[in-house]
């Protein structure tokens, strides 16, 4: 009887461990939408990810205006994936809502921006992606869509980064 009984709870624990594994991977993964349609400008304005700030969940982005011209920016920006050469856009789990305020780049500024994605798209799972945003060139007039230029940065999630604090840093492979 008591062989029966330690039997039972072994397989218990060994279910609900596997159960939690495989939650575990289903936050981690992406869910793949249609096919990119942007053209990245980077020669107006450039993007690049800081590789130090790089986790599955956020990251840190140099702006540049190569321009002689202002660039505005805001806030909104979506996250595209590789897969076999080919980029996708990844389906948000959570509404993409983004404070709506204009940033100006003023003629060959830099600026670091943070983007976290965890609330739109999780925690990323290992992979190719890209993080595209769209800038405007500033004008008196309304704002067409000509005036639109879309930029990108490229990045890999290794598979995993885990930050615990920001002077220590570990990465873990299989």
């Amino acid at each position: 009887m008591k062989k029966k009984l330690l039997c039972l709870v072994l397989i218990g624990i060994f279910s609900f461990t596997l159960v939690g594994c495989t939650n575990e991977s289903k936050n981690n993964s992406v869910d793949i939408g249609e096919k990119s349609k942007y053209v990245l400008r980077n020669d107006l304005v450039s993007i690049s990810v800081n590789e130090e700030s790089l986790t599955n969940s956020k990251a840190t982005f140099t702006l540049i205006n190569h321009t002689d011209e202002n660039y505005d920016y805001g806030e909104p920006y979506l996250i595209e994936y590789e897969k076999d050469g080919i980029w996708y856009k990844i389906v948000p789990i959570n509404d993409m809502n983004f404070n709506m305020i204009a940033y100006i780049l003023k003629p060959k500024e830099s600026r670091e921006i943070t983007v976290d994605w965890e609330y739109h798209y999780g925690k990323l799972s290992p992979g190719k992606y890209r993080l595209i945003k769209d800038v405007f060139r500033e004008s008196d007039r309304p704002i067409e869509e000509s005036d639109k230029v879309y930029i990108g940065a490229e990045f890999e999630i290794k598979w995993f980064t885990y930050k615990e604090n920001v002077s220590s840093k570990y990465t873990f492979a299989l």
